[in-house]
């Protein structure tokens, strides 16, 4: 028997195993929703009645505002952002972060702390006027959740530096992540929005212009706007962090980095470069992991075969694959029965 032959039959023999891998760590960022924006209520015209309003756009190139803003006018942000869809799992995440980049502060002493909440969750990333909140912390709304008091400060960083310099501390990191790993609920809350919002006392700013101006989403750059980091545990065959496994998707990146090394990639490989279980090489190690997956969530069996012939793998015969590619979609058919 040739080399070529017996390499090929402990590949065929590779793909019809099924071998359990470890979870790995994968990070995950999200940007929030361009409805991002602030809530603002003014002592002049309109009447009272007509307060808040909501400002789902920026006015000027950069800002919006929290803390006193066009004379004696009071505003909070509001900062929505898309759950993941990650399966149905149970706590699907592992830490996560919030970071915004404050680029300017008003004319007045800006010595007022700013504090962060979690007020709701909903399948529409508009603003609501009840989101707003002017009082001292904690607010007593049912289902409102203090994520940090005083996440901003007059210590906080300030300026144009191309990316979030304020973020969460480690006892905000850890309220965020209870708050979302319950707004996930198992999966039932995957895709609905989470919004955040940056507040402060009554009548805690002087009546000038005294308000922390944070970068959105409509302004300036990707890496400057609100961002969450969010850790995940990777799920097996899931190339693109998504909580899915898809044909060609999660496949691809296996593709096209067939048979690289760290050292022939010049980085560490990673997860989403196709090296799923992050051994430094993407072989057919991988490809198992990735068809073992894909199979047992249902996947198509021709589609399995077409992305194993597009690696160029030498085969003693496609039936011999086929066979084994059906006896691996039997095993996964009984491991889901």
């Amino acid at each position: 028997m040739t080399r070529t032959t017996l390499t090929s039959v402990a590949l065929l023999a590779c793909l019809a195993a099924s071998c359990a891998t470890q979870p790995a760590a994968m990070g995950l960022t999200i940007y929030s929703d361009a409805n991002d924006g602030f809530l603002e209520v003014r002592d002049i015209l309109p009447p009272a009645g007509e307060w808040p309003q909501v400002h789902p756009e920026t006015f000027g190139t950069y800002n919006a505002n929290v803390g006193e803003w066009f004379g004696q006018g009071l505003t909070a942000i509001v900062l929505p952002f898309q759950i993941p869809n990650l399966g149905a799992v149970s706590n699907p995440f592992t830490d996560a972060n919030l970071g915004v980049m404050v680029h300017e502060v008003g004319t007045g002493p800006t010595t007022t702390d700013i504090d962060l909440y979690a007020v709701r969750t909903d399948p529409n990333p508009a603003i609501l006027t009840d989101d707003y909140y002017n009082g001292s912390a904690p607010d007593p709304t049912p289902g409102v959740a203090l994520i940090q008091e005083g996440f901003l400060n007059a210590s906080s960083p300030v300026g144009f530096v191309g990316a979030p310099n304020n973020f969460t501390d480690a006892a905000g990191d850890a309220a965020l992540l209870t708050y979302l790993n319950n707004a996930y609920d198992g999966g039932s809350g995957a895709g609905d929005y989470v919004f955040l919002r940056l507040s402060y006392g009554a009548d805690d700013f002087a009546t000038v212009w005294d308000a922390y101006k944070v970068t959105m989403r409509e302004a300036g750059q990707q890496g400057e706007w609100p961002v969450l980091t969010l850790g995940i545990v990777a799920i097996p065959g899931d190339t693109d962090g998504n909580g899915l496994v898809e044909y060609p998707q999660d496949f691809d990146p296996i593709l096209n980095n067939w048979r690289e090394t760290n050292d022939t990639f010049g980085m560490t490989l990673a997860r989403t470069d196709g090296d799923l279980n992050v051994d430094g090489v993407i072989n057919v190690s991988d490809f198992r992991e990735w068809k073992d997956a894909y199979l047992a969530a249902g996947g198509s069996p021709e589609q399995v075969l077409a992305a194993f012939a597009s690696l160029g793998v030498p085969e003693p015969t496609s039936a011999a694959l086929a066979a084994l590619v059906l006896t691996a979609v039997a095993g996964a058919g009984r491991r889901r029965a």
